[in-house]
């Protein structure tokens, strides 16, 4: 009994150790050494009609059936688990991505503030994807047009003063002529 306990304790510290077996597998494993454990213990398997410890054919294949379809049963249970997980929780060391990547780039840069859509969602030609923060370019826009108001000041005021230019050049026409007359 006690070197069934000792193999029981050294399945379970394998088992802990070993993280990526599932934790069925380590239920059988207690369960087949207790199994071995009754198997081996001579209450079960003597005889009670005879002082000669033989084994009764009878409780011999009753355990026997027992323990092979408990075998089956776990190892059935432990190939489920086992097929669960790595379909859940596939797992490889020389793993590759293929996926259909289209990138989009706007016409203009900046921070996104709204996004309309999400990963793998189906979009359509000219719907709108994102946002862009329209501060920045809004700023710009409003110092474009202050420049543009100064310029056209600017244009009216050297029209202004060239109309009095032109003024003041008829002035001195006028005086030279009569000056000359």
């Amino acid at each position: 009994m006690a070197n069934g306990a000792k193999t029981a304790s050294t399945i379970s510290r394998a088992a802990a150790v070993n993280c990526a077996e599932p934790v069925g597998v380590m239920h059988f494993c207690h369960l087949v050494v207790i199994l071995l454990d009754v198997a081996r213990a001579p209450s079960i398997m003597e005889n009670t009609q005879t002082d000669n410890h033989t084994i009764n054919p009878k409780h011999r294949m009753m355990l026997g059936r027992l323990i092979g379809t408990l075998i089956v049963l776990g190892a059935l249970v432990t190939g489920i688990l086992v097929w669960r997980i790595n379909y859940q929780h596939p797992r490889t060391n020389d793993a590759m991505v293929r996926a259909n990547i289209v990138g989009i780039a706007p016409e203009v840069s900046g921070r996104i503030v709204e996004l309309h859509v999400e990963d793998n969602q189906y979009v359509k030609k000219g719907e709108l994807l994102f946002l862009i923060d329209p501060r920045p370019y809004q700023a710009k826009l409003a110092q474009a047009r202050a420049e543009l108001l100064l310029a056209e000041k600017d244009v009216d005021s050297k029209r202004a003063s060239s109309g009095s230019a032109d003024n003041a050049i008829e002035r001195l026409k006028h005086q030279r002529t009569g000056a000359e007359a």
